[in-house]
């Protein structure tokens, strides 16, 4: 992403309202079995040695699907994620083809959703 894009994606972020939290907690697990059926609102990374390779968290849309969201280097389409003090933020935004067709971003478990004349529309899980 150049310098421009992250610019604007960061003045974007700092002219929206500061969403409440939306996710509860981040856990980290050892393997995708260790997942729970239901993960309510938190969000669960499968971490396997000292990678990351997995996120799961249900869709904020509230409709009941699960997401898994890739973040391993050696798969794509793949997602970044940093957590800081408890809280999960992903990069790029997540824009889903089916399903509900959401698209929005999570930043320091927040949701902040793309409205469809935004021109931040990047990527797709």
């Amino acid at each position: 992403m150049d310098r421009v894009k992250v610019k604007k994606l960061s003045r974007w972020f700092k002219s929206q309202k500061e969403e409440p939290q939306y996710f509860g907690r981040v856990r980290t697990v050892p393997r995708m079995s260790a997942v729970p059926s239901d993960v309510g609102r938190d969000i669960y990374l499968v971490e396997k040695g000292r990678r990351r390779a997995w996120a799961v968290f249900n869709c904020p849309c509230e409709r009941g699907h699960r997401l898994v969201v890739n973040l391993s280097s050696s798969r794509r389409p793949r997602w970044g994620v940093s957590v800081r003090r408890g809280l999960a933020s992903f990069w790029p935004s997540l824009w889903l083809k089916e399903e509900c067709k959401s698209h929005f971003w999570i930043r320091r478990n927040r949701i902040y959703w793309a409205s469809s004349d935004d021109e931040y529309q990047w990527d797709e899980v």
